[in-house]
């Protein structure tokens, strides 16, 4: 699903994270390990297609109908980008041995 998104190109992020400060220290407040943090932030970057440079626009109490909606601001979601972002969180954790963000497997959508 990723090699799709990235062949629709980056969209432009939206003006409202754009605006927004560095977010670093919010997210090194959040008592969780650098590991944990680069890896959320980096599936939101897969996910919505944006510049990894530009992962501390997010914030740590951004909702993902939040972020969602600060990309199509008219209702205009296809839901594609939540859904490949539960997909890679979901795929980290069923790798994951203890050692990753979650050591259980996520229900399968089928169950």
């Amino acid at each position: 699903m990723l090699s799709f998104l990235r062949k629709l190109g980056k969209p432009k992020l939206p003006e409202s994270l754009t605006r927004r400060h560095d977010s670093k220290d919010c997210w090194n407040n959040t008592g969780s390990s650098d590991q944990v943090r680069e890896n959320v932030l980096a599936k939101l970057c897969d996910a919505y297609v944006v510049d990894k440079r530009l992962r501390y626009k997010f914030r740590p109490d951004d909702t993902l109908g939040e972020i969602d909606r600060a990309f199509y601001p008219r209702g205009n979601s296809t839901m594609l980008e939540l859904n490949c972002f539960v997909e890679l969180v979901k795929d980290d954790c069923e790798r994951s041995n203890g050692t990753g963000v979650v050591s259980e497997k996520l229900p399968d959508e089928s169950e």
